[in-house]
Formats: structure tokens, C-alpha cells, sequence
């Protein structure tokens, strides 16, 4: 079964989970902390806020700010790795 270009490009620009997790650790540490907590932990608004002693909006604040932030640094990341393979090939 033969691949379709667009499908194989897609498989080849996704982000592995390693680099993905490198690109969070730049966050500021409480758009960091408050990512981890959510989308990876699984946690809710509510329990954040209560661990950290912050109101659910903040939370709600910074996990915009971080999404905000990494989709900047993901696009950053695959415009400098289209750069390099353009210079490679």
C-alpha cells in the first residue's frame, strides 16, 4: 500500500513527544507548571488552583499564556528545521 505524499508529510512534521516536552520546559515555571499539571497529570482547574493556593482563573490564565507560548515555539521550531533541511539538501 502505497503512502500519499501529504499523509507522509504530516507523519514526518509531528513533534516527537521528547521534543515536545523539551519545548515545555522552556516555559516560564508557572505556565510550565500549570501545563504539566493539566494537560499532562490530568488534573482540573479547581484542584490546581487549591495544590497551588492561586484562584481558578489564574490558572485558567496561565494555561492560555503556555499554549500561547508553545504553539510560538513550535512553529519556531519547524521553521528552523525547514531552514536546515533546505540548507542540507
Amino acid at each position: 500500500m502505497k503512502t500519499h505524499p501529504a499523509t507522509q508529510e504530516v507523519a514526518e512534521a509531528r513533534l516527537e513527544e521528547n521534543q515536545l516536552l523539551k519545548l515545555v520546559d522552556q516555559l516560564p515555571k508557572g505556565c510550565q507548571t500549570i501545563f504539566k499539571l493539566y494537560v499532562i497529570e490530568g488534573y482540573t482547574h479547581k484542584d490546581i488552583a487549591k495544590a497551588l493556593e492561586i484562584s481558578v482563573g489564574t490558572s485558567k490564565s496561565q494555561l492560555n499564556v503556555a499554549k500561547s507560548k508553545l504553539k510560538a515555539m513550535i512553529h519556531l521550531y519547524y521553521y528552523q528545521n525547514e531552514k536546515k533541511n533546505e540548507q542540507a539538501g
